[in-house]
């Protein structure tokens, strides 16, 4: 009967550990994700127009949308 009991508690304890070892390793993967840097896209946008990956009107246009948001849409207008 002691040898259950024992091993209840050793699952007990040891699935806890596990809980605690995976909540360390997530918190982890978080502080590291915190660190990387964040990329602006504005300065994206400027590089994929310097690369050719797009031309100048939709540069102009896509700067425009991130300078000063999308264009306003009023209601009961089409």
């Amino acid at each position: 009967m002691i040898e259950i009991a024992v091993s209840i508690v050793i699952l007990v304890v040891g699935g806890g550990g596990a809980g605690v070892g995976l909540a360390w390793l997530n918190d982890r993967r978080h502080a590291a994700n915190a660190r990387l840097p964040k990329a602006d896209p504005k300065e994206i946008l400027a590089t994929r127009f310097a690369a050719g990956e797009i031309d100048e009107a939709e540069f102009n246009r896509r700067m425009h949308a991130l300078t000063y948001g999308p264009p306003l849409q009023l209601e009961g207008t089409d």
